[in-house]
């Protein structure tokens, strides 16, 4: 092909081989369109489907290197090189590039995309042999859908990155490689944004879910937004990232729409801790996560002006745990009993305390950055339910009052003691159902009972025996008196 170029511009300054050299630049073009069909053909043979497996991995940094977007990429590169040095226009080979490669990687994305749900659906599967799933199978899709769209997102970054380093290589003119470019990923970068605008605007799952794919695109907001404002297509990103950002917007204020407007009749029967408060604080967890994204992406969007962004979340904390309380409180009413109401109002706070204190979770310190006494306040309640719990025991302790007047009085250790037994049983029997499941503070509170009665009664227990007033044996010895208070709150009891 040199040679004959060489010839053409040999023949071109000698009138009369016209015809000849005619004859050489139609033998030159065809040679070209030959080159330019083999540079297809090697595209097409050589571009690799990538191994879904690569991409279903939280940290592909240590991996990338090990996909090959192509099998052979030497002809390619070679006869491309070629062919850009040669002054023959158009181009087409260029052409041939961007849509052969665009076409690969946006059948790569829907494979990954593919293969992601296969392994969330295989991996659920296995919970329905001990769940009964039915009426959780469109939150499970939905939750697929986002994982889908996550991955896509990110793998797009991966593929285009790598397309990038073998570009360099293969169309060394920097400006016809980024038009190329500009060609490559339009297609596949405006498929998976409408994918994922699909997903944010028709699917309603709650912040959560949304968290991560709101991270990874702020994250790489700037080469997301660059790579859509250089594609020749008509890519919506910045459409999508508010679509996504005033979606979890309008999830954190329903969080608190719903608590402060809670209707519902239904309360542990047990006085345990109410699913609400455990989802609550789940929330907050979450949140707290995912606290940089949450707060410039979600929080700043109706933050007044000049407000303290680091404040946002910190001020979120205390309108979602006041609404909590509030909740808790009418929650508590419905009760009829209100001893049980008690421990109802005592385990959640101990549930919130417990969790806020939890390093783990790390909700304290963001939290303490707008109210230092947090923890001290749930502490105080806490005090508070005890002490209010510890008041259904009073008539007992009354009636114990009475034993250090009996003396030798046979009958009147028999009345006091027959009373005791009379409202110990009444007692034990009122909260039978009761729970405190955390055995922490169950044994606390049972401690707490135990000093309130059980001094007066082992001094009843002993004139009573002394005075051999009950021959045939006493109901409550030591032991069964223990075992009762021990046996208190142990309906179900979560360790």
């Amino acid at each position: 092909m040199e040679s004959l170029q060489q010839a053409i511009i040999f023949f071109e300054t000698h009138p009369n081989y016209r015809s000849q050299t005619e004859n050489m630049r139609i033998t030159l073009d065809n040679g070209y369109d030959m080159l330019e069909k083999a540079y297809k053909s090697h595209l097409l043979k050589n571009s690799a489907t990538v191994d879904p497996s690569y991409f279903l991995k939280h940290d592909m940094s240590p991996r990338v290197n090990d996909i090959k977007i192509m099998t052979e990429e030497d002809q390619v590169i070679k006869i491309g090189v070629w062919l850009l040095k040669q002054p023959r226009i158009p181009n087409n080979f260029l052409s041939y590039y961007s849509e052969i490669r665009g076409a690969q990687i946006l059948k790569n994305i829907k494979n990954i995309a593919e293969a992601q749900k296969t392994l969330q659906v295989a991996s659920r599967s296995k919970l329905s042999t001990v769940r009964k799933p039915i009426q959780r199978l469109d939150k499970n899709d939905i939750l697929t859908d986002i994982e889908s769209c996550f991955v896509m997102c990110s793998s797009l970054l991966i593929l285009f990155e790598l397309e990038e380093k073998l570009m360099v290589k293969a169309i060394p003119d920097t400006s016809k490689r980024a038009q190329v470019f500009r060609e490559l990923v339009s297609r596949p970068l405006a498929y998976v944004v409408l994918q994922t605008q699909k997903v944010v605007n028709e699917k309603d799952v709650g912040i959560i879910p949304l968290l991560p794919l709101l991270h990874l695109l702020s994250q790489n907001y700037a080469r997301f937004h660059n790579l859509a404002t250089n594609s020749i297509g008509d890519v919506q990103f910045d459409s999508l990232m508010r679509q996504l950002q005033v979606k979890c917007s309008s999830y954190v204020n329903e969080v608190i729409e719903n608590l402060n407007e809670d209707t519902t009749k239904y309360v542990p029967p047990d006085g345990n801790v109410h699913p609400t408060t455990a989802s609550t604080l789940n929330f907050l967890s979450s949140l707290t996560a995912h606290r940089v994204t949450v707060t410039q992406h979600v929080l700043a969007l109706t933050a007044p002006q000049g407000s303290n962004t680091n404040l946002l979340l910190p001020k979120l904390f205390a309108r979602i745990l006041s609404a909590l309380g509030s909740m808790l409180k009418k929650k508590a009413n419905i009760y009829d009993d209100p001893t049980l109401a008690t421990i109802f109002l005592l385990n959640n706070y101990n549930y919130i305390a417990k969790t806020l204190a939890d390093e783990q979770d790390g909700l304290l310190p963001a939290i303490t950055e707008m109210n230092s006494n947090i923890l001290s306040f749930y502490h105080e309640e806490i005090a508070t339910c005890t002490n209010e719990y510890l008041k259904s025991w009073n008539g007992i302790s009354s009636v114990l009052k009475s034993v250090e007047r009996i003396g030798e009085d046979k009958q009147m250790a028999r009345q006091i003691m027959s009373t005791f037994v009379r409202e110990f049983d009444q007692v034990l029997a009122q909260q039978t159902d009761y729970c405190i499941s955390d055995p922490k503070m169950s044994s606390n509170v049972q401690t707490a009972v135990k000093n309130r009665i059980e001094k007066n009664y082992f001094h009843l227990l002993d004139i009573c025996q002394r005075l051999h007033v009950f021959p045939q044996g006493i109901k409550y010895t030591e032991n069964a008196f223990e075992m009762a208070i021990r046996n208190l709150f142990s309906s179900a009891k979560i360790n």
